[in-house]
């Protein structure tokens, strides 16, 4: 259940995303409209400028380091501040799908519907490991869901702030 944005404005959404959400059109949009967030933000662009930097710190670390867990610390650091950078990412585009949703004549409340439905279909998938939240790229979808509830209505529920970590009830 994925769509992705390529550089150029290109997006592709999977089929199975696009089955759960063909019926309603707010959900789509606000799929579409995620993506287009991705786009406008060069969010792709700012990964490889990024990763092209990465790649030379980890050179530079190659022949600083006098020691493999040196080198190992040092791309862990890397790795987790591109990781960091992806979920703000998420976040943003989260939140300029608000935008262009509305912006489209379609209900906004459709983005926080199509992170609702998301939450839904993983629920029903199998369970998976937990991974620390400094590896992952993409927020959870309890954080998503809460930050687009702050941004549609000025406010997060209860629900939403007590399913956030500590570090993003901010």
């Amino acid at each position: 259940y994925n769509a992705f944005a390529l550089p150029g404005g290109y997006i592709f959404i999977f089929n199975k995303l696009y089955n759960e959400l063909k019926d309603d059109e707010d959900m789509l949009a606000a799929i579409i409209a995620h993506e287009i967030g991705h786009i406008a933000a060069r969010h792709s662009i700012k990964k490889l400028q990024s990763s092209i930097g990465m790649n030379a710190l980890i050179l530079l670390g190659v022949f600083i380091a006098d020691d493999k867990k040196s080198l190992a610390d040092v791309d862990n650091a890397l790795n987790t501040l591109m990781a960091s950078y992806s979920r703000e990412d998420e976040v943003m585009a989260d939140k300029l799908s608000i935008r262009y949703v509305k912006e489209a004549k379609y209900n906004p409340v459709g983005v926080l519907k199509a992170l609702m439905k998301l939450q839904e279909v993983y629920k029903k998938g199998p369970i998976r490991p937990y991974v620390e939240d400094k590896y992952r790229t993409h927020p959870y979808l309890s954080i998503r869901i809460a930050k687009a509830k702050e941004a549609l209505y000025g406010k997060m529920d209860f629900k939403s702030y007590i399913n956030m970590p500590n570090d993003s009830n901010r």
